[in-house]
């Protein structure tokens, strides 16, 4: 919890799955977050290891990681550049 805390404040955050998907396509992401009732979620992983990106699995759901990245509505993942 406390490196996305801090990866909120220096990294820009790619929020949603397509978008996260594509740029970890162009190898463009350091790191992943993803929440635990997020859908998909094997390929995203996938796509991550070939590229050699860190996928972090919180035990949070995907409204309370909307909350932690202060958006009102649900994310299922977080990526970070």
């Amino acid at each position: 919890m406390a490196n996305l805390k801090n990866d909120l404040e220096t990294k820009k955050a790619i929020l949603g799955f397509d978008v996260t998907l594509k740029k970890l396509r162009n190898g463009k992401l350091s790191r992943v977050y993803v929440a635990n009732n997020c859908p998909r979620v094997d390929t995203l992983i996938n796509l991550a290891k070939m590229n050699n990106v860190e996928v972090i699995s919180l035990s949070e759901n995907s409204k309370e990681l909307g909350v932690l990245v202060k958006k009102s509505f649900s994310i299922g993942v977080v990526g970070f550049e």
